[in-house]
């Protein structure tokens, strides 16, 4: 169990730093407050790695310039959004595949996961 939350930990640690890059680029060529959603399903914002990962993107939003508010996976994406969650778990990823939206290739592990980004016209 302790090598699993360790995994845990080392990936949550890796999605942090990766999407804290990309929006630490994106907040340089920008130069200003930007806010952004976490949709999260209620059920998952409850683990323990989702509750770790979300403070530490806060903390390095203010940092940077960057509002994260969670919301679950009844609203709607209104600003640049972070959507945790398969199609299984997760109302919007099930919505953006359905609409042929994104495309996801999967993952084999259970604790894996898939980042992908994209652009839309019109919010869901």
């Amino acid at each position: 169990m302790r090598n699993r939350s360790k995994n845990i930990n080392h990936i949550s640690n890796l999605a942090v730093f990766a999407i804290a890059f990309g929006l630490f680029i994106n907040s340089i060529v920008a130069q200003t407050t930007q806010n952004w959603q976490i949709i999260v399903p209620a059920q998952l914002q409850e683990e323990e790695a989702i509750k770790v990962v979300i403070s530490d993107l806060r903390s390095y939003g203010k940092e940077i310039g960057i509002i994260f508010q969670v919301y679950d996976d009844k609203s709607s994406i209104k600003s640049s959004a972070i959507i945790v969650g398969n199609a299984a778990t997760n109302k919007i990823t099930h919505q953006l595949l359905r609409k042929e939206s994104i495309a996801m290739k999967g993952v084999d592990h259970p604790q894996g996961y898939e980042i992908i980004s994209t652009k839309s016209k019109k919010g869901i």
